[in-house]
């Protein structure tokens, strides 16, 4: 009789596994200089908004990179904070300013 192994052994090759570990270090890779250039900016007196979102890149691609599902909630979290309606405040911006790589041209 065998018993089961009480962790399932994770598949380490596939298009997934690997589109995984790609874009895991692709966010992490990112998430340097980001982060990094958001402390520059917040010792420059600008906005806050890079170096916590650098932070999370970081997070989410070591998360990933480690098989971690968290780590695209963490992304998905990212995205919403930067396309939120109303939610740049923080960044120094008018309420209801367009963000201008989803802005629709007005008719």
């Amino acid at each position: 009789m065998t018993i089961p192994h009480p962790h399932p052994i994770r598949r380490r090759s596939g298009v997934a596994f690997w589109w995984t570990m790609f874009v895991g270090a692709l966010l992490t890779i990112l998430g340097l200089p980001i982060g990094g250039g958001g402390a520059w900016l917040i010792a420059l007196g600008g906005s806050w908004y890079y170096l916590p979102a650098g932070i999370a890149l970081l997070a989410a691609g070591s998360l990933l990179l480690a098989g971690n599902a968290a780590g695209v909630w963490l992304y998905v979290l990212i995205w919403l904070a930067t396309l939120a309606p109303g939610g740049h405040h923080f960044m120094e911006t008018r309420i209801g300013d367009d963000i201008i790589a989803y802005a629709l041209p007005k008719s």
